[in-house]
């Protein structure tokens, strides 16, 4: 990240919205982004505040997306995840942390393949929930670890599901800091949620309080 700070000297990003020299996305072009509807992540039904609906509602008490992904979103997500554009990260946490109440959170992200942090030199979700940490002033935590590497392919929810079953456990020292909290785990994007539900299963068993999860963008 260092290298990118120095590019980013030396030639700084343009936003891409507005072609404007300055930050990945600036904060018009931000804002501008689509909101997403109140809904079950799951079935889709129309709730409040993003809360999983009763019918649904096992691990995940609340999915809460910033805007949908497509367009703008889409490119910054590209620019994150495979042009090694970290400052990306900084962009997203800034409009998901004004979806996100303001609670006594326990930031929890969840944990990409090792093999996609060697490539890009970092893990996005863990960079997202670092700037989440800094403007929201709560704490962060790398509760799960990631057991599967392999990348999700299938189309269907179903399909989904059972790929990455079981992909995550806990960290052996989350357990005094799980008990007892609001978890809010973080990711980019959100497809199905089935990678969000393996991972709130991983930490539903050391107690916590309730387990959220906030995400950039919805597909």
């Amino acid at each position: 990240m260092l290298t990118e700070q120095i590019i980013s000297f030396i030639a700084p990003h343009y936003c891409l919205g507005c072609d404007m020299t300055g930050p990945i996305l600036c904060v018009n072009c931000l804002l501008k982004l689509p909101t997403v509807p109140s809904r079950c992540y799951s079935c889709q039904t129309m709730t409040t505040g993003f809360k999983t609906c009763k019918r649904c509602v096992r691990t995940l008490q609340q999915v809460m997306p910033a805007t949908a992904y497509g367009g703008l979103s889409k490119k910054l997500v590209h620019k994150l995840k495979f042009e090694r554009a970290s400052e990306a990260a900084k962009a997203m946490a800034k409009l998901m942390a004004k979806n996100i109440p303001d609670e006594d959170w326990l930031i929890v992200p969840v944990p990409t393949a090792s093999s996609r942090i060697r490539r890009r030199g970092y893990d996005q979700a863990q960079l997202i929930a670092r700037h989440l940490s800094k403007i929201m002033a709560n704490d962060t935590h790398s509760a799960l670890v990631r057991l599967g590497q392999k990348r999700q392919v299938g189309e269907t929810r179903k399909q989904r599901q059972l790929q990455i079953a079981g992909q995550f456990a806990s960290s052996p020292r989350a357990a005094t800091k799980i008990a007892g909290r609001n978890i809010l785990l973080i990711d980019d994007v959100m497809t199905t949620g089935a990678t969000l539900e393996s991972a709130a299963r991983a930490i539903k068993p050391l107690k916590p309080a309730r387990i959220c999860a906030a995400v950039f963008a919805a597909a």
